[in-house]
């Protein structure tokens, strides 16, 4: 018998080991007070999920990535409402991100990990919500990790693994429902 993941994002028999982010990302979007989301890395459940929650909220996406296969994947999402942009690197990103700040949320899921360092402490103040998926945990940060960690007041860790964290200078993020 094989082993099965204990968690994630199941189709038919397969598991797809992906998709933990989703929850916590929907609900920090419904949670977050009013203004435009930035999505740091196209996937294939972040974009169309942040998509379908914007346009129902009334909320500006700006897709961001470096590999022009992605944003080009989601080219049919792009509306008045929804930009896409691909880069040749993150640096030239940065006019573009901060021409629309401050963020409701901002969701970092790209590479390298050095980057997310520099776009998260970039975002410290500019941002309601800021969330890092494949982050870690808080007592087992690597040390930019923990010296970003320390940045923010608030600092929620999601249960289940590859773990999300959001973190904020506005306010504590809960899960809905949670404190019941």
């Amino acid at each position: 018998a094989s082993s099965m993941p204990a968690f994630g994002l199941w189709f038919g028999d397969s598991h797809l080991g992906f998709g933990t982010h989703m929850p916590i990302l929907a609900a920090a979007v419904l949670l977050a007070r009013p203004g435009p989301v930035v999505e740091y890395g196209c996937g294939l459940y972040s974009t169309p999920l942040l998509h379908m929650l914007c346009m129902e909220m009334g909320r500006d996406l700006l897709s961001l990535d470096s590999d022009p296969s992605w944003v080009e994947r989601f080219a049919d999402l792009r509306h008045e409402g929804h930009r896409l942009g691909g880069f040749p690197n993150w640096t030239a990103s940065e006019p573009i991100v901060d021409a629309s700040a401050p963020y409701a949320v901002a969701f970092i899921d790209h590479g390298p990990d050095e980057r997310r360092v520099v776009d998260v402490r970039r975002l410290v103040n500019r941002a309601e919500f800021v969330l890092v998926h494949d982050w870690g945990e808080a007592g087992n940060l690597s040390p930019s990790q923990q010296e970003i960690f320390d940045l923010f007041t608030f600092r929620w860790v999601s249960k289940f693994g590859p773990r999300t964290i959001v973190l904020s200078n506005v306010r504590q993020f809960t899960m809905p429902l949670s404190q019941i």
